[in-house]
């Protein structure tokens, strides 16, 4: 069997409920390495992200934000 997936290193989180909230904490989830990778230089493609966001204030006084 193989098997194939994205190799990032931002973009995992933790999350917990505040106040009926999302807060995300940072999950250094590379810090001891991966001993699942077989790194593959010859296949190494770099992948940008781009657009924007904004942030509002909407009826209740809480910070929202649209992309």
């Amino acid at each position: 069997m193989t098997g194939y997936g994205l190799r990032y290193e931002y973009g995992i989180f933790s999350q917990t409920i505040v106040n009926g909230e999302q807060v995300e904490e940072p999950d250094h989830w590379l810090r001891n390495g991966n001993v699942w990778e077989i790194e593959r230089i010859e296949y190494i493609q770099r992948i940008k992200f781009g657009g924007h966001t904004e942030r509002h204030i909407d009826e209740n006084g809480h910070t929202r934000f649209v992309g």
